[in-house]
């Protein structure tokens, strides 16, 4: 049985008495201390503790960090191919002193795609990024026989048709560069920097190739019987829409694909009889225009519904930024009489007018359209009314839009500044 009885325990005695810490004690100062104390007690302060300060002070940093990375996190979001080279593509175009007029290389300017504060100029011996200031950030020599240019936001893309070169740059220089299996007929870059090249296949009529932003591939799509003229893919780069024609009994089929990564086969599929697909144009961020002979259509990447544009004219122009599609359309016998259509991302019509008058080029910057009209530039409100008007140099072949009242006029051999009043 345990035993519950106390135990005894023999305490130590000794002449030290100890006081316990919770037992209060008294002291008292010494007669000189207390003179002392009595001198200096006025002279003492009491200061308050810095611990509320700190604390405010942490919120603070707490609160501009996370404001920091908030705006880092949208803008990373916003910007089509990452924040680092957003950044790389302004800082290359970046000027603030004007260098114009340029003279520029080769001898025959073929197209320009235009950015916010730059645009890229293909000639028929050089790819060129050059800022609204004139500055020239950078310049290669393509060495292609017959180049072609596709426009994204961040990256452009050309190619040499019925060639095998691909060459994808920012407005910093060459990303990358790399020969095709088989000749070429048609390619595209998206927004977030995929691109898709559709051309010969070995063992079939045609095929189509998507890579990553990287240049690795991702997937491969094989036409047996049609041949494909026209790709898009989409701005996400989830999906790429391919565009075919084919004659069967004299009369020409022209077909739209839209294929995921993870299936040949397409998620939407349309067929168009006696039809000639002519280009597809996917700069806008919701939807795709597939362009015919006098009819287009505008069909929406997300749920592939469509508005489509017919007209008894020639489609003789498509042109897109993000946000808006314009289409301009012209009596064959009568090049002079040219009539626009504008539509949003929701394929509304926002408004449409007549032009009289031949036109070389145009171009949208925000809800304004600019005409290039022999050596005249003409500035098209939203209420399709001309509200400025400007002269080009001779042998303008291409417009820049820059602000409300100027543009810059390209030509085979300069880039002028010109005003509109």
């Amino acid at each position: 049985m345990p035993k519950y009885k106390k135990n005894k325990r023999r305490r130590r005695h000794t002449i030290f008495k100890f006081r316990r810490p919770d037992e209060y004690v008294e002291m008292t100062p010494s007669d000189s201390e207390d003179k002392a104390s009595k001198v200096k007690k006025a002279s003492f302060k009491i200061h308050n503790g810095k611990k509320q300060i700190n604390k405010l002070k942490r919120l603070i940093s707490l609160g501009v960090f996370l404001s920091v990375a908030l705006v880092i996190i949208l803008v990373s979001l916003l910007s089509p191919t990452g924040i680092a080279e957003m950044y790389k593509n302004f800082s290359a175009t970046f000027s603030l002193n004007s260098k114009l007029p340029i003279e520029l290389y080769g001898t025959e300017t073929y197209n320009v795609s235009v950015h916010n504060n730059y645009f890229c100029l293909l000639s028929d011996t050089d790819f060129s990024t050059i800022s609204n200031n004139g500055k020239v950030s950078f310049r290669d020599n393509h060495g292609f026989s017959s180049p072609i240019m596709c426009d994204s936001e961040a990256r452009t893309l050309i190619f040499d048709q019925n060639g095998k070169g691909v060459r994808i740059y920012n407005a910093e220089g060459l990303l990358h560069s790399f020969d095709y299996t088989n000749s070429i007929y048609a390619a595209d870059i998206a927004r977030n920097g995929y691109f898709a090249v559709a051309g010969k296949a070995e063992n079939y009529t045609s095929m189509v190739t998507v890579y990553n932003k990287n240049g690795d591939m991702i997937y491969e799509w094989y036409c047996p019987e049609e041949i494909i003229n026209s790709v898009a893919v989409a701005p996400d780069g989830k999906s790429v829409a391919v565009g075919t024609v084919s004659v069967s009994d004299g009369e020409f089929t022209g077909k739209i694909y839209v294929l995921k990564y993870n299936s040949a086969d397409a998620v939407y599929k349309k067929e168009y009889d006696d039809k000639i697909i002519y280009a597809i144009n996917s700069v806008t961020r919701k939807n795709f225009a597939v362009v015919f002979e006098n009819s287009c259509d505008i069909i929406s990447w997300k749920d592939y519904s469509v508005v489509t544009y017919n007209s008894e004219y020639d489609v003789n122009f498509v042109r897109a930024t993000a946000k808006r599609i314009a289409i301009a359309s012209s009596r064959e016998s009568n090049d002079g009489n040219y009539e626009f259509n504008v539509y949003n991302n929701s394929k509304k019509l926002v408004f449409s007018f007549k032009f009289d008058g031949h036109i070389n080029d145009f171009q949208i910057r925000k809800n304004n359209i600019y005409i290039l009209s022999g050596n005249s530039v003409y500035l098209i409100n939203s209420d399709g009314e001309i509200a400025k008007t400007g002269t080009a140099n001779f042998g303008t072949v291409k417009i820049i839009p820059v602000s409300s009242s100027s543009c810059l006029a390209v030509g085979h051999n300069s880039v002028t500044k010109i005003s509109l009043q």
